[in-house]
């Protein structure tokens, strides 16, 4: 059976969205096919939902991944939780069902089905989320912020967020799960406040206490801004990954991810992979090993005319035993964590194993000098912070470590880039 919904996107700059295309699911094969509109293709500052999979051409585009879906639209799609409370509410539904249900808060600059619709149910201010809980009346909000707020037990296991209006922009408001630490929300802003100051692009963010006495986490949207939305596709998609059978741990590389983005960053490539090397570096200096294909992702520039890495996001510091590994491959052994391999797969990303070194010991000790205080800062306590301090050990080891030196046969091979 074939199910086609409409596509629609937002020309960068603009505050209303285009109608794009449309997409066709064959549920039973599932072979997923995708059209441009021909108004689309002739308009003026269009851009390609996806460079590489859906170039600006007129034919039908398909795809067997993901369930026939386009990577683009998984990610523009509603995440576990959304889908969680969509199937709670409507029963089974399929793919097109769920992404015509989905609400219009998705991630990037693409919508599905009856955006006139979606777009007129409003996104609370978040003092309307918080006057709500201090009356105890979730009546006032939409039923799937009520099940964020107040999860009923047939949800558990997803992660409750949703967005919410604060000073005028979007934020994603993330509220605890049961099992959390009641100090996951410092956690993670702090890890993001220190990673700006080790020189990243990170999210800007916020703890807020709810009426009810949980702490919610808030991180600012870069897929939004001046009103309109930015195109934005994950690591996951960039990758290719969506085959079970081949998604081995070598496919969900780092290496592979910089080799991957340089046809979608152009000019910037370089320059991003750099920076994505200084990620991998702090992931591993924080003990963040939840750095999975979905938690990095690109987003068009309008200003550059290509893709760039998006803002830092979700990096939480977690206790780590001696011997621990990051979620993606970083070096060709593997994702286990080793300070020499580190330092010398960076020529992977356009860095010099000197420069490597210098940069690498620079993180750590802000890390170290900061991590503590910064988490003290924002009221976590002590039991806490002792148990979070093995998440800081190679941190810690990096400033004393005497690293080997790299010159021999391979040290100067450099993948990314050839």
């Amino acid at each position: 059976m074939k199910k086609s919904i409409a596509v629609w996107t937002w020309i960068p700059g603009a505050k209303e969205p285009t109608l794009c295309g449309d997409f066709t699911l064959d549920t039973v094969n599932r072979v997923g096919a995708f059209r441009y509109e021909t108004a689309y293709l002739g308009s003026e500052g269009k851009v390609a939902l996806d460079p590489i999979n859906l170039p600006l051409r007129r034919s039908v585009m398909k795809t067997l991944l993901q369930g026939g879906i386009f990577g683009v639209m998984k990610d523009a799609g509603p995440d576990a939780w959304g889908r969680d409370v969509l199937f709670h509410e409507h029963g089974e539904i399929d793919d097109i069902e769920v992404l015509g249900l989905a609400p219009q808060d998705s991630c990037g600059a693409i919508l599905f089905g009856d955006a006139e619709r979606k777009l007129a149910e409003p996104i609370p201010e978040l003092a309307e989320i918080d006057a709500a809980i201090s009356a105890q009346d979730l009546g006032r909000v939409r039923r799937d912020y009520a099940e964020a707020i107040m999860p009923t037990t047939s949800l558990g296991g997803a992660k409750p967020k949703f967005t919410v209006m604060l000073d005028g922009a979007q934020w994603i408001l993330k509220l605890p799960e049961k099992g959390d630490s009641a100090f996951i929300a410092h956690n993670e802003h702090v890890m993001l406040e220190m990673a700006i100051k080790c020189g990243m692009d990170a999210c800007e963010s916020r703890i807020h206490q709810l009426p009810d006495g949980r702490t919610a986490f808030l991180v600012k949207r870069f897929d939004r801004q001046n009103h309109s939305r930015i195109h934005y596709a994950s690591a996951h998609t960039v990758l290719g990954l969506g085959d079970p059978r081949q998604d081995t741990l070598a496919r969900k590389s780092y290496v592979r991810f910089a080799d991957e983005f340089r046809r979608w960053c152009k000019d910037a490539a370089e320059i991003n992979a750099q920076e994505l090397w200084r990620r991998i570096v702090y992931n591993t200096l924080v003990g963040n090993a939840d750095d999975h294909t979905r938690n990095h992702g690109l987003v068009y520039s309008a200003e550059y005319g290509a893709w760039r890495l998006s803002s830092m996001f979700d990096v939480v510091a977690a206790p780590k035993p001696t011997v621990f590994a990051l979620a993606m491959a970083y070096h060709q052994q593997g994702a286990v964590v080793d300070l020499d391999r580190l330092a010398a797969t960076a020529a992977n990303f356009g860095v010099s194993h000197t420069d490597a070194v210098t940069q690498l010991q620079a993180i750590a000790a802000i890390v170290q000098d900061e991590w503590e205080r910064r988490l003290g800062a924002v009221g976590v306590d002590s039991a806490e912070i002792d148990r979070l301090r093995t998440a800081f050990q190679v941190s810690a080891a990096a400033l004393s470590h005497e690293f080997k030196d790299a010159s021999g046969p391979r040290a100067g091979r450099r993948r990314y880039g050839r």
